[in-house]
Order: structure tokens, then C-alpha cells, then sequence
């Protein structure tokens, strides 16, 4: 019995201890919980402050932004309503088609009013040849842009090929396999026939060997830009074929003599703005639903 009593002494005075132990435990718990918590609003609440300011600037900025290009926009296409043809204005056109050119390429189809002044100039061979390079400037932009997406291949043409292989020259390699992450076509480009300074493509593409994609017959000018005039393929995908260089000689001053094409394989999410996805093919990607593509 002594024994027992002894042991029941000793667990109380451990009780007596623990006790106010436990509530200090308790207390400070709370505190610290109380102080981390209030911490971490803090935080939160200056995050969201600082996104929320970021929101308005960027709107604000937005907001010039967008009325300073419809001001220039206005003022740019004004030019070409005058019925004005000196050389002066012609100048002035050139101009304002260059700030339509490097500020709204992958916003509006500039090819009309490329080939309209193209015309306009036949008599002022400098100024078409400033034309040209101005093409060739927005298009090396706009190829570098989806080159770094996708994909390309390049060809080349001569007139005289052509007339050696009257039922189509193929221009680059047969049965071309073109790689983009997540995917891979087979394509084939040949050209059919030339008018002037356009030639006319046939291009087809397979998913499989067992399975085309594309087979379509359209004409390709060197005002053709590839964000703008490009073809639809399955799973969003899309590709283009650009001229991006051309040879005269003097004796055939209205045709190509060669021409150097290229074929950009691209997510059709790299494309322009006037060419927006269909409403299925952004709901098969939401729903997994990429048509022939298998994802790993």
C-alpha cells in the first residue's frame, strides 16, 4: 500500500506541473498562429494591392496605346483615298504604308494595297523596289516569329524547270516530313504554273501515310505575308508558303526567272489576329480531343 501512494504522489505533482504548462502551450500556439495568420493577410493583401495597380497601368497603357494606332491608322489609310498622283504623294504613300506595315501586319491583309501601289509605281521602278523590301522586311519578321513555334523548309524555282516539267515541278524534297513539338506532317509542294509574279502551288499534307490532311490548289504573290494568308490544317496547325526572294533579268522584267519559296509548318495560336480558331477546334484541345494527334 505505502508503494501505491507513493506513485499516485508522484503523478500528481507531474499533473500540478503540466497543467499550467499546457496552457501556456495553448496560449502561445494561439498568439503565434494568430500572428502568422494576420502575417500572411498582410501579404496577400499587398500582392493583390501591387496586381491591382499593375492592372490599371497596364490598362492605361493599353488604352493609349490602342487610341494612338487608331489615330495613326486613320491617318495612314487617309493617304491612300486621295486621288492625288504626284510624286510627291506617292512618297507619302509609301510612307504611310510603311506604318501600316511594321505597326499592323499581323492585324490587317496588306496584299491590296502592296499590288495596288505595286501598279501605282510601274513607272518608278525605285519606288517598287522599296516596296519589295518592305515586304521582305515584314515577312522575315513574321517568319522568325513562327520559325520559333514550328518549323521550315525551303525550295527553289526557275522558269526554265518549269517548262521541263509541264505537269508540276516540285520544288522541295518529295514526301518532306516537317517536326514541330508535339507533331509531325508530311508535305509536298509543287508549282503548277506561273502568271507574272505569281506562281500557282499545289500543296498536300498527311497526318499518316494513310491519311491526308491537305490538298489544295491557290496562288502565292511576293506581297503574301505567312501570318495572314496561311492554310488550316487538323489540330489547330496550320502552314504557309512564302516567296521570300526573286530573280529578274531584263529581258523578262514581268516574270520570275527563280524565286526562293518557303514552307512554315506553325500552332495556328502564332497566327494573326484576323485569323482566329474555330470555337470545335478550341474545344477539342480543352477536351483532349486532338483529333489524330497522340499525345505521349
Amino acid at each position: 500500500m505505502p508503494e501505491k501512494t507513493n506513485k499516485k504522489d508522484v503523478w500528481d505533482k507531474v499533473e500540478i506541473i503540466l497543467k499550467p504548462l499546457g496552457g501556456f502551450v495553448t496560449a502561445f500556439t494561439v498568439a503565434a498562429v494568430t500572428f502568422l495568420g494576420s502575417k500572411f493577410l498582410e501579404r496577400r493583401q499587398a500582392i493583390d494591392s501591387n496586381f491591382r495597380l499593375y492592372a490599371q497601368v497596364m490598362s492605361s497603357r493599353e488604352k493609349s496605346d490602342s487610341s494612338l494606332r487608331q489615330e495613326m491608322f486613320n491617318t495612314a489609310l487617309a493617304a491612300f483615298l486621295s486621288g492625288k498622283k504626284t510624286d510627291k504623294s506617292k512618297e507619302e504613300k509609301l510612307l504611310q504604308l510603311q506604318l501600316l506595315a511594321y505597326n499592323f501586319h499581323n492585324a490587317l491583309d496588306l496584299v491590296p494595297l502592296f499590288e495596288h501601289l505595286y501598279n501605282e509605281f510601274r513607272d518608278k521602278p525605285y519606288f517598287q523596289k522599296r516596296l519589295e523590301t518592305l515586304a521582305q522586311d515584314v515577312k522575315a519578321k513574321q517568319i522568325a516569329l513562327l520559325e520559333g513555334s514550328g518549323d521550315i523548309a525551303n525550295g527553289r524555282y526557275s522558269t526554265m524547270d518549269l517548262n521541263e516539267n509541264k505537269m508540276g515541278l516540285t520544288i522541295m524534297a518529295p514526301n518532306l516530313k516537317i517536326k514541330r513539338s508535339g507533331s509531325e506532317r508530311t508535305f509536298k509542294v509543287e508549282v503548277l504554273k506561273q502568271n507574272g509574279k505569281k506562281l500557282l502551288i499545289r500543296l498536300q499534307a498527311w497526318i499518316t501515310e494513310d491519311i491526308k490532311d491537305a490538298d489544295l490548289l491557290f496562288w502565292v504573290g511576293f506581297f503574301d505575308f505567312p501570318t495572314i494568308r496561311n492554310i488550316r490544317l487538323s489540330n489547330g496547325d496550320r502552314c504557309a508558303v512564302v516567296i521570300t526572294e526573286y530573280y529578274n533579268t531584263e529581258e523578262n522584267r514581268e516574270g520570275f526567272e527563280s524565286a526562293e519559296l518557303s514552307l512554315i509548318y506553325f500552332p495556328g495560336s502564332r497566327a494573326s489576329l484576323k485569323e482566329k480558331p474555330f470555337y470545335d477546334e478550341i474545344t477539342e484541345q480543352l477536351l483532349g480531343k486532338g483529333g489524330y494527334r497522340s499525345e505521349k
